[in-house]
């Protein structure tokens, strides 16, 4: 069969998902294409390739426009079989009941997704396969167990990737060495997903360090490659076997720098964590504040993380000379009952507090994320039930860098939050600097934005700088792998504008 993945818009990582599930097809001799609907030329592509299966992976904010592709694809071909996946359908299942799909994959999809591509190709009942839902079980549908072995799944199919995205002029290769989350933010989705999946298989399944290495070598034997960025939600949960043999294979059998995430308190707990990721290669990690307020962070995020933690793992990252980023979310709503309760300042004020303690700490980089209450998180039914948000998911833009979807902030708030989030990683491009002259800069520059700057509807000039600040610290410092070069960072920020701007104002895609 020819089965079309389809992606809404090109990102700056890998979608590994459909990569997966790429490898998984073609293992039983199906050939399998990518289209991004930002690229146009949707009913084209139908007809060049005439797939027999559309698939969608799906986040809550383009799944409207997979929904609006779908119309496209059944009025191209009815019979032809579309099928959404990703944490949108899996959170939100109701969506079978909005739109003409004819089937959503639920939770895991690569044992799913083979069994399902059998039935259709030879025959069978659709509803019989595992995590396959359609209108006829939508209140009935079965999940099989996460997977506990990631070693014995293919390859993902980056050639899908690199040959229809700009990802393949890239020198920064996106590797995931393992699923799952033990910890229950209130703002993700991994929570949820523990809860729904309980008594069904590991929270956590990691690939051995052999399989890590292998994947890696043959990414770097197939495409070039001169730095990897794991994308694991927790790249570290302890200190263990796994990560004293990482650290003595990697440099020795891959020898790449490279960037992963992990939690601030961990590496609070456990400094020798740092230290054996610095003895591996590790040029940056991301830590999250995710707010500078104890109260957002504690009570309504559950965190559960103190400032002297974060401040300890930042300043151990820095001594070790290891880069860091930081992710901070803005624009949370909090009612007044609870404003008064706790003593709590006002939305901005608490937005710049967070800001604040990002430029105390001095994060190499900080990105600033607008709270996106997501279906079926605990901070989504926490904004539903004080009537912050109206529950309207089709409200929701492809990205969280977006303005909020909170009715309960006026537009010119909404505007003040997407202003103070671009010129934060500004400022914060000052105060992580090495240099002292910068850093002094930091504090008048702070002054500026926040008393004058943010309050002006220049978001879209704020974007330039932002994009400029943005570029520089990803070339010179998180994803540094060569000496940096002027000349290519000044090339490379009309196309990074042009990016950004499509997925932090554009409200549709075109």
């Amino acid at each position: 069969m020819r089965i079309l993945f389809v992606e809404a818009l090109y990102k700056s990582t890998e979608p590994m998902s459909i990569m997966l599930l790429s490898s998984l097809a073609k293992q039983k001799g199906h050939k399998t294409f990518l289209h991004v609907l930002t690229s146009g030329g949707l009913e084209l592509v139908l007809r060049e390739i005439r797939p027999d299966i559309v698939a969608y992976s799906a986040m809550t904010g383009d799944h409207r426009y997979f929904i609006e592709a779908n119309k496209t694809v059944k009025e191209y071909g009815k019979n032809i079989f579309t099928i959404m996946g990703g944490r949108h359908p899996t959170f939100f299942p109701e969506i079978l009941k909005s739109s003409n799909l004819d089937a959503i994959c639920v939770g895991e999809g690569d044992d799913a997704w083979p069994e399902l591509l059998d039935v259709l190709e030879r025959g069978g009942k659709i509803e019989d396969v595992e995590n396959i839902v359609t209108a006829d079980n939508l209140d009935s549908y079965a999940l099989r167990p996460r997977r506990a072995d990631l070693d014995d799944l293919p390859i993902l199919d980056y050639d899908l990737c690199y040959k229809n995205t700009p990802l393949g002029n890239s020198l920064k290769r996106t590797i995931m060495t393992s699923r799952g989350c033990p910890y229950s933010c209130a703002y993700c989705f991994n929570h949820i997903y523990n809860k729904m999946y309980r008594g069904k298989g590991p929270v956590v399944a990691r690939q051995s360090v052999s399989r890590v290495i292998g994947e890696t070598k043959h990414m770097i034997a197939n495409w070039r490659t001169k730095f990897i960025k794991f994308y694991d939600d927790d790249f570290v949960l302890k200190l263990d076997d796994w990560l004293y043999e990482f650290s003595k294979r990697w440099p020795k059998e891959i020898g790449l720098p490279f960037h992963c995430l992990l939690r601030a308190d961990v590496a609070s707990r456990e400094p020798e964590i740092l230290a054996l990721l610095k003895k591996a290669g590790v040029q940056s990690v991301s830590m999250s504040v995710e707010s500078g307020n104890d109260y957002i962070r504690n009570q309504l995020f559950n965190r559960k993380m103190s400032k002297d933690e974060l401040r300890k793992a930042f300043k151990s990252a820095g001594d070790l000379g290891i880069c860091t980023f930081s992710n901070t979310i803005l624009g949370v709503p909090i009612s007044e009952t609870e404003e008064k309760k706790f003593c709590l300042a006002g939305s901005l004020e608490r937005d710049i507090e967070s800001v604040d303690f990002n430029l105390e700490i001095r994060a190499t980089m900080t990105e600033y994320p607008i709270l996106f209450p997501y279906p079926r998180t605990a901070i989504g039914e926490y904004c539903k039930k004080n009537g912050f948000f109206a529950g309207d998911y089709n409200t929701f833009t492809a990205s969280y860098q977006n303005k909020s979807p909170m009715g309960c902030f006026s537009d010119r708030e909404k505007m003040v939050q997407q202003n103070l989030a671009l010129l934060g990683t500004v400022l914060q491009s000052f105060a992580g600097s090495r240099n002292l002259l910068a850093r002094k800069l930091a504090s008048l520059l702070r002054f500026l934005a926040v008393k004058v700057l943010i309050k002006l509807p220049l978001g879209k000039i704020y974007l330039l700088f932002y994009v400029m600040a943005l570029n520089y610290l990803h070339r010179a410092k998180l994803y540094n792998y060569d000496k940096f070069n002027f000349w290519n960072w000044f090339k490379a920020i009309p196309g990074s504008y042009r990016f950004n701007l499509e997925k932090q104002f554009e409200k549709t895609i075109r």
